[in-house]
């Protein structure tokens, strides 16, 4: 099919049958992507594969000092993790590797 008709063609005839039955949002996102530079291409592909992932997460050290700093118990800790998990958004690590943080800064390692 892609021989005799072309790639063009068969993109135009897939956005018109988008467009025939209401999916107009669909149809304009596919006409915009097609034309993008392939590295915004790549951009925007990694980009939805991460869904937001790209935040920076909080290393071991970041996420005691905050946990000390807001003198939060260890279930609000796991309550609050739960939450912005929930949102997709990994930034904070388990309370067991800020348990583990904690004890690597006594002078024993105990």
């Amino acid at each position: 099919m892609i021989r005799h008709s072309g790639v063009d063609q068969i993109t135009l005839s897939y956005l018109q049958a988008l467009r025939a039955i209401g999916e107009i949002t669909h149809a304009k996102i596919i006409e915009k992507v097609r034309y993008l530079s392939p590295e915004l291409q790549n951009g925007l592909l990694n980009w939805l594969d991460n869904e937001g992932q790209d935040v920076l997460s909080s290393s071991q050290d970041e996420a005691l000092a905050m946990y000390i700093d807001l003198n939060i118990p260890r279930n609000k800790y796991r309550l609050l993790k739960i939450v912005v998990v929930e949102k997709r958004c990994k930034i904070l690590p388990s309370y067991k590797r800020i348990a583990e943080a904690k004890t690597e800064c006594y002078p024993d390692g105990k």
